[in-house]
């Protein structure tokens, strides 16, 4: 029996230490840790935050961020996603200036569109309290493309470990600003600015990395207009396709947000976003981190002709055992638990996590199947879903709006719905994998 025992620790050991010393495995640690770092500081930092502010400053700031996520897809035509698929370091630094020109041509166009028609959109909201807010939302798109563009060119150079030295910097100082001026001055005013300068800073910091490690060549190396054209076709699927798939994600996702805002105000708001926000925690921590690293692994795996089947089942089976201890917690205790972490103001926040964790369980999930939807050249399909599932997440917010009349039972049916699509997603993104094993092996043949 003691040989037995021994037998087994030497054999999981000697896996542990080979599983250690895989580069992708290595990969992932590092961007974890700092996800974790960083969400450890925010998650330290939210229950005085939470006693400094109050409940409807966070809903301003939810619903001012609302906005801004919406937008965010369309303004660098989702072409940051594709600078890591090149294997040409000349081309793909051509991809991060079409990223940047579009970005300033979309947000050009938005900018103009606030200004001119800002006020009658929040009045069809019924959303006055972001009306001196929404000069900023251009700058927050403009620092969001930086910070994507700059982190898509750090995951292709392999250089994990500064994003993860970033996103720990930019956790504290925007949260001990955010302390400290709350003793100041507690209000949303704050907590925007805030957040506006903390990501307009290190987007700078971001491109700066661009430059640093291009091995010399220029962002705009492709100088003639009409090679950064063809270039861009080249990607048209991540405009086309990418880009209002990503649109109608966001805005599905932020609907609940502004519907609340407009109906039950920003106290329902702040409720909404501070459950979605602890449950996100382990999509961030480990979800977010597996898929930056994965997304690299998954084209590599893809471009020599090897099966992403394996990758993308043991990927997902992984994260199904990881994320059911934390997301069954918030299912089970989530009122009192909220209430006693974050102050009593917040019970409410917690009833709402609770059917929240149904639904950001298997978003969690997915996050491999997402991945490799470029890899398997199904983004068509990825748009037809979104489109749909959008048209589902409507339908059920607007039962619980307009037929129970009712915040908790608009949520729940948004849960379901959104555990449902994604599920749906996982399976077919499957499907499409093991068709692409048999072709390849049809082909050896």
């Amino acid at each position: 029996m003691v040989e037995i025992i021994q037998k087994s620790r030497s054999f999981i050991s000697f896996r542990t230490k080979q599983l250690i010393s895989n580069s992708f495995v290595q990969n992932v640690i590092i961007v974890a840790s700092g996800t974790a770092i960083a969400e450890v500081v925010k998650l330290a930092a939210a229950p005085v935050i939470t006693r400094l502010y109050g409940p409807e400053p966070f809903g301003i700031l939810s619903t001012f961020s609302a906005f801004v996520f919406m937008l965010a897809p369309l303004t660098a035509l989702s072409y940051p996603i594709s600078i890591i698929l090149p294997k040409d370091d000349s081309e793909a630094l051509g991809l991060v200036g079409i990223s940047f020109i579009s970005s300033l041509f979309v947000v050009s166009l938005i900018a103009a569109f606030l200004i001119i028609g800002g006020n009658h959109l929040v009045v069809l909201l019924n959303i006055p309290e972001i009306r001196s807010f929404l000069i900023l939302i251009p700058i927050m798109l403009l620092t969001i493309t930086g910070l994507e563009t700059g982190r898509q060119w750090l995951f292709r150079t392999k250089h994990f470990n500064i994003t993860s030295r970033f996103m720990v910097a930019q956790a504290l100082l925007l949260n001990l600003s955010i302390i400290i001026f709350g003793f100041i001055y507690a209000n949303s005013s704050t907590l925007i600015f805030l957040t506006v300068l903390a990501n307009f800073i290190f987007a700078f910091l971001f491109i700066v990395q661009i430059r640093k490690y291009s091995g010399g060549l220029s962002i705009f190396e492709l100088r003639n207009p009409i090679h950064l054209f063809k270039l861009a076709t080249n990607y048209y699927d991540f405009p086309i396709f990418r880009t209002p798939q990503r649109f109608i994600n966001t805005t599905s996702q932020n609907l609940p947000v502004l519907m609340l805002a407009s109906f039950f105000g920003p106290g329902a708001v702040a409720f909404y976003s501070l459950g979605r926000k602890v449950l996100v925690l382990p999509s961030m921590l480990i979800g977010d981190a597996l898929s930056k690293v994965f997304y690299p692994h998954i084209t590599e795996v893809a471009r020599e002709n090897k099966s992403v089947t394996n990758s993308l089942i043991k990927t997902t089976a992984a994260l199904a055992l990881l994320g059911i201890i934390p997301f069954g917690i918030v299912v089970v205790f989530g009122p009192p638990l909220f209430g006693l972490v974050f102050g009593s103001e917040w019970v409410k926040a917690g009833e709402y996590a609770r059917w929240l964790a149904i639904w950001l369980y298997f978003a969690f999930l997915n996050r491999p199947c997402v991945a490799a939807i470029p890899v398997l050249s199904i983004q068509g399909f990825f748009l037809l879903y979104e489109i749909v599932g959008v048209v589902f997440r409507v339908v059920a917010i607007y039962i619980g709006f307009f037929v129970y009349s009712n915040d908790t039972i608009a949520i729940t049916l948004f849960s379901f719905v959104g555990a449902g699509l994604n599920i749906m997603l996982i399976l077919y993104v499957f499907i499409i994998s093991l068709r692409r094993n048999r072709v390849l092996i049809h082909l050896e043949k």
